[in-house]
């Protein structure tokens, strides 16, 4: 394998003052079966993010910002050293996964689309969802992620977490960057969002959703910031009020979901 990526890292780095001896990961995602190649890459992906750019961060040797483009130029590069085989379809979704750490929208947008025809399970079927609508977002699609991401919205109870989180971190945010104009439509949309996560369940003895519950309040309080941002720049103080008032009421008398123990 050409460790293109880890290589791009360790450079990248070392340009900022970090010295690095990165493990390299031993699997050529060319040399394995088409069933473990999906898996390969992920994992090459995870290795580059968790050993080495994330402890730069946390150390802060470089920038959350440097730390995001060097994710982003190191998935592309090592992507262009893979030729991709005959993936099954249960498993598109983690190529998904990889052509947006790459910020190759087009492609990860097919590859999802692709997963989606044969999603059986909720957890999969509200991840592919929101991450088609990311997809479509950067795409400057913006009616068909808005669209998309209310898809997401027929999910169980125990399955809305991911929701706000994608719709207020990242599909708004690039919606907003192409198409200035929908912000309005935006803001309904994180509104909406918000009582999706307000309606999502679990309990704190489950270690999936535990860190969700505790975290839950927090995301609420900051996309109903977006929120507000999104009516004044729309140039619509009067909704922007009407926000930030329910937005305070909510805190003072909150109805948030129902937590299981």
């Amino acid at each position: 394998m050409r460790p293109t990526a880890w290589l791009l890292a360790v450079v990248g780095l070392s340009a900022v003052g970090c010295q690095f001896n990165a493990a390299r990961n031993p699997n050529d995602p060319n040399a394995v079966s088409a069933e473990r190649q999906p898996i390969v890459i992920s994992a090459y992906m995870k290795q580059m993010s968790e050993d080495v750019i994330g402890p730069a961060v946390s150390r802060n040797e470089i920038t959350k910002d440097q730390g995001d483009q060097m994710m982003v130029e190191g998935a592309k590069a090592y992507l262009e050293t893979v030729h991709l085989k005959n993936t099954p379809a249960s498993l598109t979704w983690m190529l998904g996964e990889d052509y947006m750490a790459a910020h190759e929208w087009d492609r990860a947008e097919k590859l999802l689309k692709q997963a989606l025809t044969v999603d059986s399970g909720p957890d999969r079927v509200v991840h592919d969802t929101v991450w088609l609508a990311r997809c479509q977002a950067e795409l400057g699609d913006v009616s068909d992620a808005i669209k998309t991401a209310r898809s997401s919205f027929s999910a169980p109870p125990d399955w809305k977490w991911p929701i706000l989180y994608a719709v207020y971190l990242e599909i708004v945010p690039a919606a907003e960057r192409q198409k200035p104009s929908t912000r309005i439509e935006l803001a309904h949309l994180v509104e909406d969002a918000i009582k999706q996560h307000e309606a999502a369940t679990g309990s704190t003895d489950d270690p999936a959703r535990k860190d969700y519950l505790f975290a839950r309040t927090f995301h609420i309080s900051r996309a109903w910031g977006l929120v507000v941002k999104l009516y004044n720049a729309a140039n619509r103080p009067d909704l922007a009020r009407a926000a930030a008032a329910a937005a305070t009421a909510k805190s003072q008398h909150p109805t948030a979901g129902v937590v299981q123990t």
